[in-house]
């Protein structure tokens, strides 16, 4: 079944999201809610349509499949990691399976 997303069907979408508590840095007003870091859809042969892009195939000329990807937000990524992974004492726990891209550190 496809989905309209801002005039655009979708045949499959993935969005991930990260969790707001709202209690980083002291910020005592929670937000306690999922906000979207990424995103990433398929949106079969509608955009290729549009752009006349095709390839060539045993069953002769084709419209590729197209996917459309956001990335990841950045900013929005690293406030879910501090607040989600935040002690105390105001250090953050490093999550491990980002411990080898940190001299594995355990905190900071």
């Amino acid at each position: 079944m496809m989905d309209i997303k801002k005039g655009v069907p979708l045949i499959d979408q993935h969005d991930e999201n990260g969790y707001w508590g709202g209690l980083f840095g002291g910020n005592q007003i929670a937000e306690n809610k999922y906000r979207e870091i990424s995103s990433c859809s398929s949106c079969g042969t509608f955009q290729s349509r549009r752009m006349g892009a095709k390839f060539k195939s045993e069953n002769g000329t084709e419209f590729l499949g197209t996917l459309n990807g956001s990335g990841l937000a950045v900013g929005r990524l690293m406030i879910a990691l501090l607040e989600n992974n935040q002690n105390e004492d105001g250090s953050v726990n490093i999550p491990l399976v980002l411990r080898k891209y940190m001299n594995n550190q355990d905190k900071i």
